[in-house]
């Protein structure tokens, strides 16, 4: 009996052990995969982002930016738009090398001490590309050398352009977390086709229609998503910025963003939830102009989650001087404002983004903003260095509410390609043409009916005695 209960006793003690060893391993795992790509010892006081830069635009901004005086400067993605098909990496580097050896962007890199970045959709080679794009591995490898990281660095051999840095002494640490949200992106609910416009007219429709709502696509692939949760959960900044180069809270269904993926965007929100990150702001770039932007509509707490964006460097949707570069045209304010629930202040203009740490014992904070030309603020919003608060509530697309604006849209902008299209020029926005329409159309037609078929029941409907 003895002998017997001594080797119960054993065994369960080894499996202890078993378990102890395992969950060391785990912590020692999640210590390393947690743990920042690089770090500056000195605290932030001054960070600037931006995105959608063309060769053969006016950078003027570039001297607003170097007038504000960053010490940090992060690129959201659209850093060069070279021209799409084969020999893409090649154009990709030289524009690259070109955008360095600019004047005005050159003094951004001598008075920054940190320069770095991600990718979006036109620096990789394929308008609103994602996993399926040939040219992802060519174009990280040479974004890097644009960023100067060392051939050693983990970077180098991490399969997509994501990474972090911790920046200041524990008490005034910011860590900026950058995410790549290209390289594992599953196809939209819609593939995209035709140019911009087509294809955000197609996807808006899918939404107001709600066939894309319950789309399980994903936007960072299961490695990215472990590395994020890591991230996160060893995180003991001050302030955390976490950079995606699409969109996140918005729910205009125009543009691509999150929302397009709205499993992937409620993990998302989710995991901010389940680990509040302490002065938590998202940043994003993409869509040609600025905003800031809550999780609730018309107004938000200090400790709310707050994204701003920052997109066109050298143009905005409404003005910028090459067709193929515009979003919206002249529609872009009007479609804008037809969904902008969850907007809190747009700059519809070139524009930069800036955050100001404020170090002050017991209060940390820091103060986003939009700056325009000449620098100056057009939107501002404050964070408070607290845990973030993720409010219940849903942050879905935009449905069938604003369906007839959408429709009515979506047919001037038709009508808008046709004539582009008639003048010979812009032939990729011509193939999906009729498809837009004709969805654009039925739509419509189908609204009409509904609203006459009503208005006749109406009136056959016998009244009340």
């Amino acid at each position: 009996m003895c002998i017997r209960d001594s080797a119960q006793t054993a065994t369960t003690i080894m499996r202890l052990g078993a378990l102890l060893l395992t969950a060391v391993a785990g912590a020692m795992d999640l210590a390393t995969l947690g743990a920042p790509d690089s770090s500056s010892p000195e605290p932030l006081n001054r960070l600037a982002f931006g995105s959608c830069h063309a060769h053969g635009l006016d950078d003027v901004l570039f001297e607003d930016i170097s007038a504000f005086k960053p010490e940090a400067f992060v690129w959201l993605g659209d850093a060069v738009y070279p021209r799409e098909g084969p020999g893409f990496p090649s154009r990709l580097r030289s524009e690259l090398q070109a955008l360095k050896r600019k004047p005005r962007y050159a003094q951004i890199l001598e008075s920054a001490q940190f320069v770095d970045g991600t990718f979006d959709d036109h620096d990789t080679g394929l308008n609103d590309g994602g996993s399926t794009n040939q040219h992802l591995i060519p174009s990280q490898q040479i974004m890097l050398d644009f960023f100067g990281v060392p051939n050693e660095s983990p970077r180098r051999t991490r399969r997509g352009l994501y990474w972090s840095h911790l920046f200041g002494p524990p008490g005034k640490q910011v860590k900026l977390i950058v995410l790549d949200t290209r390289t594992h992106r599953d196809p939209m609910f819609l593939p995209e086709f035709g140019g911009s416009l087509p294809g955000g007219a197609a996807r808006a429709i899918s939404i107001l229609q709600n066939a894309s709502q319950n789309h399980a696509g994903d936007v960072l692939g299961e490695t990215q998503w472990e590395w994020l949760e890591a991230q996160l959960a060893s995180s003991e900044a001050n302030v955390t910025l976490i950079a995606s180069s699409i969109q996140v809270l918005t729910t205009n269904p125009l543009f691509e963003s999150w929302g397009i993926f709205p499993v992937a965007k409620q993990r998302l929100l989710d995991l901010l939830s389940k680990h509040r990150p302490r002065g938590t702001v998202l940043l994003s770039g993409d869509v040609h102009f600025g905003e800031l932007l809550s999780l609730t509509s018309g107004s938000r707490a200090p400790d709310e989650l707050l994204e701003v964006t920052s997109s066109g460097i050298t143009h905005f949707c409404e003005a910028g001087g090459r067709v193929r570069l515009e979003t919206m045209h002249g529609l872009c304010r009007i479609l804008h404002s037809a969904f902008s629930r969850h907007s809190l202040g747009t700059a519809a203009q070139t524009n930069f983004g800036t955050v100001e740490f404020k170090w002050e014992r017991g209060n940390n904070s820091a103060v986003v903003q939009v700056r325009g030309r000449g620098g100056g603020p057009v939107v501002v919003a404050t964070v408070a260095g607290d845990p973030v608060r993720i409010p219940l509530v849903r942050n879905r697309m935009h449905s069938l509410d604003t369906g007839w604006a959408v429709g009515v849209s979506a047919v001037c902008g038709g009508a808008y390609l046709g004539y582009r299209c008639l003048e010979g020029s812009a032939h990729s926005i011509c193939r999906g043409l009729r498809l837009v329409v004709g969805l654009a159309l039925v739509r419509l037609s189908w609204m009409c009916t509904r609203w006459i078929g009503e208005r006749c029941l109406r009136r056959e409907r016998p009244k009340k005695e």
